[in-house]
């Protein structure tokens, strides 16, 4: 993108902008630099400086004017460019939001499918410990019922075997009966021919008659034991009866057992089905969360990518306002320079008015009739007095060093009686042509400013020479 502005910016100006940038401060650094050579010069080459400050004045503006000109362009270029990469951003970094949200919904989802997969696999271990729990109790059971069947079939059995021998009894008995009862008509048969015979004695009746009666008691015995045997075995019929009920119920419950056994083992197959498939949902479940934890780490990389950009697009902007505080800190410097230049004006105007003054003053005071030269000597001394250099000698007659002499001499004494009735400030002023005059040396000169800044100052104590000013 920068690339295609620099082009533009080569295409409207036939240079490069970095060079073009170099050139113009190059321009103005020099500009700037010869206008302060110029000014630090003497009076008439600083007159000869503003003059043509006033052309270069007039140039920089031009060239100031051309670069505000191309910089406005660049900056409406870069600001519009901006902005369009602005919106951009933005509708890029919404929809990264929108996919973030949405991920994050699903993400939500998914923990919650996680969580009911969970309880169900919960739920589904807790039925299956119930099942154990009651598949240990139903074989608990069914080891009881069949320790009861064996008991019941041992009490069957037993009773079996007590009917059998009661059977036995009854059927001995019933015998016996039968023997008694055939006695029984035997000796009535007796008894009839005894009573037909009626021969007999009645010992021998005596005798059957006991006989009968012990027969007849023996009949009720047996008769009431066969009663009660058929009692027992009515009773023992009745226990079978509903020992062969409780058998069957048994059964009954036995297959209820072995139904409910088989429904709870299709359960327990169910529920390790489900279980499965709730492992396998959870491993889906899984991938997909580390797929959507790899496509938030692309995205957070898109993210910084996107935020590097933005942080280069900013120093890029950050750079053209670094170049318009460059053009501001030319504008200033060039301001700076204009006031400069004013108070070089100013300060030039006023030595030229003080130098009229002490012309008009020399040439009241020092003028004699006939000496041509004491206006040009005087002006050479007022020269050296007001710019402190080393006065250059020449080899003139005698007469001339005379009549200089005399002048230097008027002169000092004028500037002494002008230093020592002036106020401290303008006294401080005429130090240097004293200075000068007499050849002070730069510790006798330190010495007079001081001594003049302890009269004006409340403060302080006099100041002292450090060498001897006064030889013995």
């Amino acid at each position: 993108m920068f690339a295609s502005l620099k082009n533009k910016i080569k295409e409207e100006t036939g240079s490069d902008l970095s060079k073009l940038t170099a050139k113009i401060t190059s321009s103005t650094v020099q500009k700037i630099d010869s206008l302060r050579g110029r000014s630090h010069q003497g009076s008439t080459s600083s007159l000869n400086s503003i003059v043509s400050s006033d052309g270069l004045r007039e140039d920089i503006q031009n060239e100031s004017e051309e670069f505000k000109k191309r910089l406005s362009r660049i900056e409406s270029e870069y600001s519009r460019k901006l902005e369009l990469k602005e919106v951009e951003w933005k509708d890029l970094v919404k929809q990264k939001d929108k996919h973030l949200h949405i991920i994050e919904k699903e993400k939500e989802e998914a923990y919650k499918q996680i969580l009911n997969l969970k309880e169900s696999l919960k739920d589904a271990e807790d039925f299956k410990q119930k099942i154990l729990n009651h598949q240990e109790n139903n074989e608990q059971i069914e080891t009881l019922q069949v320790q009861e069947l064996s008991k019941v079939k041992q009490l069957v059995l037993l009773r079996e075997q007590e009917l059998s021998e009661k059977t036995a009894a009854l059927k001995e008995a019933n015998n016996q009966l039968e023997k008694l009862r055939s006695e029984v008509n035997r000796l009535r048969r007796q008894e009839e021919q005894l009573s037909d015979i009626q021969g007999n004695s009645k010992t021998e009746l005596k005798v059957v008659k006991k006989n009968l009666e012990n027969s007849e008691s023996e009949l009720n015995k047996t008769e009431d034991e066969r009663s009660k045997l058929k009692i027992s075995v009515d009773s023992e019929h009745q226990a079978s009866n509903s020992l062969r009920q409780i058998i069957t119920k048994l059964e009954r419950e036995l297959a209820e057992e072995k139904s409910n056994s088989l429904n709870v083992q299709k359960t327990l197959t169910r529920v390790t089905t489900e279980k499965n498939t709730t492992l396998l949902r959870n491993a889906e479940i899984s991938q997909q969360m580390e797929m959507v934890k790899q496509k938030m780490k692309r995205q957070e990389q898109e993210m910084n990518e996107l935020l590097n950009k933005l942080l280069n697009l900013e120093e890029e902007n950050s750079k053209l306002k670094d170049s318009k505080s460059i053009e501001k800190q030319l504008r200033d410097n060039i301001v700076e320079l204009e006031e400069q230049i004013s108070e070089k004006n100013t300060n030039i105007k006023t030595l030229q008015l003080r130098l009229a003054d002490l012309k008009k003053t020399l040439q009241q005071e020092l003028r004699t009739p006939g000496n041509s030269n004491y206006h040009t000597d005087l002006m050479e001394n007022t020269a050296a007095v007001l710019t402190p250099s080393q006065m250059f000698t020449k080899n003139f007659p005698n007469s001339v060093k005379r009549d200089e002499e005399d002048v230097n001499f008027k002169y000092l004494k004028h500037v002494i009686i002008k230093f020592l009735t002036s106020r401290e400030y303008e006294a401080q002023h005429l130090i240097k042509a004293i200075s000068t005059l007499l050849k002070f040396t730069p510790e006798e000169e330190r010495l007079i400013h001081e001594t003049l800044e302890w009269k004006k100052s409340w403060f302080g104590s006099r100041p002292k020479s450090k060498s001897k000013l006064f030889p013995s």
